[in-house]
């Protein structure tokens, strides 16, 4: 998807990177993958590598917040934690 710069654009940008997160957070690697480039779905990005890793955290990942800072750019804050300890990203 190529993202512009009108509202509805916007607001696809923003929601696609809060499916992603939504499905992370109930460690589902499958639909996940969904809102990633299927070029990307390997590795790291597999359903199954996100469903293992989001799954098993024992305080699943909580996105706090997402903004839009460029034309296909969008900004995201979340935590979750995990058996080596707590993350808070961007």
């Amino acid at each position: 998807m190529i993202l512009g710069e009108n509202a509805a654009n916007q607001d696809s940008s923003i929601a696609i990177v809060q499916g992603f997160y939504k499905a992370l957070s109930v460690g589902n690697g499958e639909l996940a993958t969904k809102f990633v480039l299927p070029e990307k779905r390997s590795g790291p990005f597999s359903a199954s590598e996100l469903s293992q890793f989001y799954g098993s955290l024992s305080e699943p990942l909580r996105l706090i917040s997402t903004e839009k800072i460029g034309s296909d750019t969008v900004l995201t804050q979340y935590t979750f934690r995990g058996t080596s300890g707590s993350c808070d990203g961007k």
